[in-house]
């Protein structure tokens, strides 16, 4: 068996470079124009399409609609700019020989790309360049983007990535140093397999401050460690029909997306954490109601490796849509716990040390109903495994309940009655993994109260 290569190659070590660097320039050059020009970048691609529509059918709507992009623009401006950033990859790889390192499986690792390489990557992409790295990673094209015109919220998955290229463009255009020289850094960890009554059974971690929010976005909460509510193939279905929280978070942070080319899908002990990739988009809606409301103005600081301070924590729940009675079991609150920490853990510009875990030291984490919308988890529970998680890390928690104000208020006065008992990590771990059947959906923060009142 072939050993796998450490390292993405980038396109223009491909054999068939040539004749895509000629495709890109006859575009880039104004040579060829438009959305013809664009389908014979795309032919061998096309050829294989079975379809009721053109080309590019979401595509041509948006720049038909010119609400937000028009054709002409599209065509004599934004195209030609996109084919000269995808053959930028000539120069602006140079120094690693056009190669990037891949983010293994139980591997520790970062990368970091400046603005401008995470451009080319995305440009690429939008030409559907880029290698497929096999089953175990996603590939990233923005084949569906312009192609898939089913559903409305495609449509404003594919705005903000266009204005996210108008955006640089125009950056480029007025000479904005500061702006085009920022970076990101994707960096993924593991947390070591311990025996869980070894680690979470003796940690008399008190719990943290927890403030529900039954209004606001995780996104607005600057300053914090930002949850993603991940798939284990991170990403999830932001470049196919996907329009739930991790992917609206891809499209209007763009630069997100360059994680799929080089993080293999996650272990059930570790999470992925993304700095500085900084938000271009504002929205509305959720789900398929998903719409582009106009350019976002980022006003985060920058740190001192010259990244904006939005630090994004991918982490992925088990699927429990099937039921769903096995995520009360121990082991399965194990694992959540242990994904949760292994995020919650990972060190972040609002942290003033590194080192030393007590709530006063680190930044609160901005978390929500993670794995509880298509995964189908227990709100109440997956509350209790995050903060019990968050203690442990040292970090206060801001839930966002997303206008779920029952849950805000029975997070309330969950969280003030074992507050009021002093309760640590250990003893709320006792409690949740001895209930031997007794929890289900809608009376796990009552069993709780009702099981601290007795300590």
């Amino acid at each position: 068996m072939a050993k796998e290569r450490s390292s993405v190659r980038l396109p223009n070590t491909y054999q068939a470079w040539e004749k895509i660097r000629g495709g890109l320039k006859k575009l880039a050059e104004k040579r060829e124009r438009g959305l013809d020009a664009l389908e014979a970048i795309y032919k061998d691609e096309i050829d294989r399409w079975e379809r009721a529509q053109p080309p590019f059918a979401l595509l041509r709507r948006v720049l038909k609609e010119a609400s937000h992009v028009t054709e002409e623009l599209f065509c004599e401006r934004l195209l030609p700019w996109l084919a000269s950033k995808a053959l930028q990859v000539e120069e602006l790889f140079k120094d690693c020989d056009y190669k990037l390192p891949k983010l293994f499986k139980q591997k520790s690792a970062e990368v970091t790309l400046t603005r401008m390489q995470a451009c080319c990557i995305l440009a690429m992409a939008f030409f559907n360049i880029p290698e497929s790295l096999g089953s175990t990673y996603q590939q990233l094209t923005l084949i569906a983007f312009l192609e898939v015109d089913f559903f409305g919220s495609q449509k404003g998955k594919l705005i903000c990535l266009l204005k996210y290229f108008e955006r640089i463009m125009l950056a480029e255009e007025a000479d904005d140093r500061d702006f085009l020289s920022l970076c990101i850094t994707i960096e993924r960890k593991g947390i070591a397999r311990k025996s869980a009554d070894k680690f979470w059974g003796v940690c008399d971690t008190p719990l943290v401050p927890f403030e529900t929010k039954s209004e606001g976005l995780i996104e607005d909460a600057h300053g914090c460690l930002q949850v993603d509510f991940a798939n284990a193939y991170i990403g999830g279905g932001v470049l196919q029909m996907g329009n739930v929280q991790e992917e609206i978070r891809f499209v209007i942070n763009p630069e997100c997306l360059v994680s799929l080319l080089l993080c293999e899908e996650m272990d059930e002990n570790e999470a992925i954490l993304i700095r500085g990739a900084e938000q271009f988009s504002s929205y509305t809606g959720y789900g398929g109601k998903f719409k582009y409301a106009g350019a976002y103005a980022d006003s985060n600081p920058v740190d001192e490796r010259n990244r904006r301070c939005v630090s994004i924590v991918a982490i992925d729940a088990i699927p429990v849509s099937f039921g769903g009675g096995f995520q009360y079991n121990k082991p399965d609150i194990v694992r959540e716990l242990n994904k949760a920490y292994c995020g919650f853990s990972f060190a972040i510009p609002g942290d003033r040390s590194g080192s030393d875990a007590s709530p006063g030291n680190r930044a609160p984490v901005a978390t929500g109903n993670w794995g509880c919308g298509a995964f189908g988890g227990d709100k109440e529970l997956k509350t209790l495994i995050q903060w019990m998680a968050a203690s442990k890390a040292g970090r206060p928690v801001h839930y966002f309940t997303f206008r779920d104000r029952q849950l805000s208020e029975n997070q309330q006065k969950v969280t003030r009655l074992l507050l009021e008992h002093r309760l640590s990590v250990r003893q709320l771990y006792s409690i949740l993994t001895k209930a031997k059947g007794q929890l289900k959906k809608g009376n796990v923060f009552e069993y709780v109260m009702n099981e601290a009142s007795k300590l």
